[in-house]
């Protein structure tokens, strides 16, 4: 699919950014046990990180919005709209005032758990801010922040590529390995195969951070090589959902991909 149109892209993004924020509000809900005072992720002991979290009358607000149990209300709201967002009509997936609420719920859910996050968590936020700002300045601005989700992708692949480069582990493939092997992001029948044919890990692992620190050339390849390198990163992320249970990341950073097709449309060559 190719965007020309700059609105229809930005429509596209925000309701594939909108089922990864869906997919990770209910399994956050799913497992909600872990966000009581007496557990891992304890709003009690994670607010006196910082005095401002706990200070009148700030703090008595962020403890009424993100204190167990209302912080699951906040969840609950996030996942209905994001699914407004995901599935509703065109008015609503443009509002400003959605999108802003949208991007105010993901931050408040950092500053309550700044630790766990990932990539998925950082793009969502940039994604709805960006497009919030982006709505609610119309015109020009819908552009700017296409050019600007499709810089970031590029710039989050080569630093990961880059600096999976710079360690001895992803050029002899024994990272590969070790991921596969882990319990939380592992699958054993993959860590098996990996374990048997180091030569194989060893490929996969160069391909990934060349393919990754390469990326950016996509916004100045001929067409067909750009949109061949699209397509890889999407099923680099659908392998990547599949095999390591990130499912977020598919929808997250593939939500950057209506960008990149619209910088590659609009570049002029």
């Amino acid at each position: 699919m190719v965007f020309a149109d700059a609105t229809e892209a930005l429509m596209w993004i925000v309701r594939l950014a909108a089922i990864g924020v869906l997919t990770v509000s209910l399994e956050t809900l799913v497992q909600r046990r872990v966000l009581r005072d007496e557990n891992l992720m304890s709003w009690r002991v994670g607010s006196l990180r910082q005095v401002y979290l706990v200070r009148p009358p700030f703090g008595r607000w962020l403890d009424l919005v993100l204190g167990y149990p209302n912080v699951c209300g906040m969840l609950v709201l996030r996942g209905l709209l994001a699914a407004v967002l995901a599935a509703g009509p065109r008015a609503l997936v443009l509002s400003p005032w959605c999108l802003s609420a949208m991007a105010l719920m993901l931050l408040l859910f950092t500053v309550r758990n700044p630790y766990g996050h990932d990539g998925a968590d950082q793009m969502a936020i940039i994604i709805f801010t960006s497009a919030a700002m982006a709505t609610l300045a119309g015109g020009w601005a819908v552009k700017a922040c296409l050019w600007f989700l499709g810089l970031q992708i590029c710039l989050a692949y080569s630093t990961a590529g880059i600096a999976k480069a710079t360690a001895r582990g992803w050029l002899d493939g024994s990272y590969l390995v070790g991921i596969a092997a882990s319990q939380m992001y592992g699958h054993q029948e993959a860590a098996l195969f990996l374990s048997r044919e180091p030569l194989i890990s060893r490929v996969l692992s160069i391909s990934i951070f060349t393919w990754e620190s390469l990326f950016p050339l996509v916004l100045v390849a001929p067409r067909p090589v750009a949109y061949a390198m699209v397509a890889s990163g999407f099923l680099f992320h659908l392998s990547n959902g599949f095999l390591m249970g990130l499912n977020d990341f598919l929808w997250l950073f593939v939500a950057t991909y209506p960008a990149l097709l619209y910088c590659i449309a609009a570049r002029g060559f």
